[in-house]
Protein backbone atom coordinates (compact mmCIF):
# COMPACT_ATOMS: atom_id res chain seq x y z
CA UNK A 1 0.00 0.00 0.00
CA UNK A 2 2.99 2.23 1.17
CA UNK A 3 4.61 1.63 -2.53
CA UNK A 4 1.05 1.95 -4.70
CA UNK A 5 0.57 5.88 -2.49
CA UNK A 6 4.37 6.84 -3.03
CA UNK A 7 4.64 5.40 -6.76
CA UNK A 8 1.04 5.52 -7.73
CA UNK A 9 -0.44 7.58 -10.74
CA UNK A 10 -1.59 9.79 -8.04
CA UNK A 11 1.13 9.11 -5.95
CA UNK A 12 3.82 11.44 -4.08
CA UNK A 13 6.72 11.11 -6.86
CA UNK A 14 4.20 8.64 -9.23
CA UNK A 15 3.52 11.99 -11.79
CA UNK A 16 7.07 13.58 -11.06
CA UNK A 17 8.45 10.28 -12.49
CA UNK A 18 5.87 10.08 -15.31
CA UNK A 19 6.44 13.40 -16.73
CA UNK A 20 10.02 13.21 -16.16
CA UNK A 21 10.94 10.07 -17.73
CA UNK A 22 7.88 8.44 -18.78
CA UNK A 23 7.94 5.47 -16.06
CA UNK A 24 4.74 4.23 -14.73
CA UNK A 25 5.11 1.70 -11.87
CA UNK A 26 2.02 0.74 -10.73
CA UNK A 27 0.60 -2.72 -12.93
CA UNK A 28 3.92 -2.61 -14.76
CA UNK A 29 6.74 -5.01 -14.80
CA UNK A 30 9.17 -2.40 -13.60
CA UNK A 31 6.63 -1.65 -10.19
CA UNK A 32 6.92 -5.46 -9.46
CA UNK A 33 10.66 -5.55 -9.55
CA UNK A 34 10.49 -2.72 -7.33
CA UNK A 35 8.02 -4.40 -4.83
CA UNK A 36 9.65 -7.48 -4.63
CA UNK A 37 13.15 -5.68 -4.01
CA UNK A 38 11.11 -3.49 -1.08
CA UNK A 39 10.12 -6.55 0.12
CA UNK A 40 12.91 -9.01 0.27
CA UNK A 41 15.50 -6.00 1.58
CA UNK A 42 15.24 -7.03 5.23
CA UNK A 43 16.14 -10.55 4.53
CA UNK A 44 19.21 -9.47 2.89
CA UNK A 45 20.36 -7.46 5.53
CA UNK A 46 19.75 -9.95 8.45
CA UNK A 47 22.18 -12.54 6.43
CA UNK A 48 24.53 -9.99 5.98
CA UNK A 49 24.35 -8.04 9.19
CA UNK A 50 24.67 -12.21 10.56
CA UNK A 51 27.51 -13.12 8.23
CA UNK A 52 29.68 -9.40 8.86
CA UNK A 53 29.08 -9.98 13.02
CA UNK A 54 30.90 -13.63 12.63
CA UNK A 55 34.01 -12.06 11.08
CA UNK A 56 36.68 -11.48 13.29
CA UNK A 57 37.83 -7.86 14.14
CA UNK A 58 41.54 -8.74 13.15
CA UNK A 59 40.70 -8.02 9.57
CA UNK A 60 38.91 -4.49 9.66
CA UNK A 61 42.21 -3.93 12.26
CA UNK A 62 44.33 -5.08 9.49
CA UNK A 63 42.73 -3.35 6.87
CA UNK A 64 42.61 0.38 8.91
CA UNK A 65 46.61 -0.24 9.04
CA UNK A 66 47.31 -0.66 5.57
CA UNK A 67 46.12 2.90 4.58
CA UNK A 68 42.99 3.40 3.58
CA UNK A 69 40.60 5.93 5.62
CA UNK A 70 38.40 4.24 8.42
CA UNK A 71 35.36 4.55 6.49
CA UNK A 72 37.02 3.00 3.92
CA UNK A 73 38.42 0.08 5.69
CA UNK A 74 35.26 -0.99 6.66
CA UNK A 75 33.60 -1.18 3.32
CA UNK A 76 36.33 -2.99 1.51
CA UNK A 77 37.68 -5.31 3.74
CA UNK A 78 34.78 -7.76 4.72
CA UNK A 79 33.18 -8.20 1.68
CA UNK A 80 35.80 -11.00 0.49
CA UNK A 81 35.30 -12.79 4.25
CA UNK A 82 31.33 -12.42 4.03
CA UNK A 83 30.67 -14.66 0.83
CA UNK A 84 28.22 -16.79 2.79
CA UNK A 85 25.66 -13.81 3.58
CA UNK A 86 26.56 -11.43 0.50
CA UNK A 87 24.64 -11.59 -2.73
CA UNK A 88 27.97 -11.70 -4.69
CA UNK A 89 28.03 -15.74 -3.10
CA UNK A 90 24.84 -15.87 -5.02
CA UNK A 91 26.40 -15.76 -8.57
Amino acid sequence: MALLLAFGRRGLLGPWLDETFGITLPFHTSGAVLAATFVAMPFLVISLEGALAGLRPRYEETAGSLGPPPCGSSGRSPCPWSPPGSPRARR
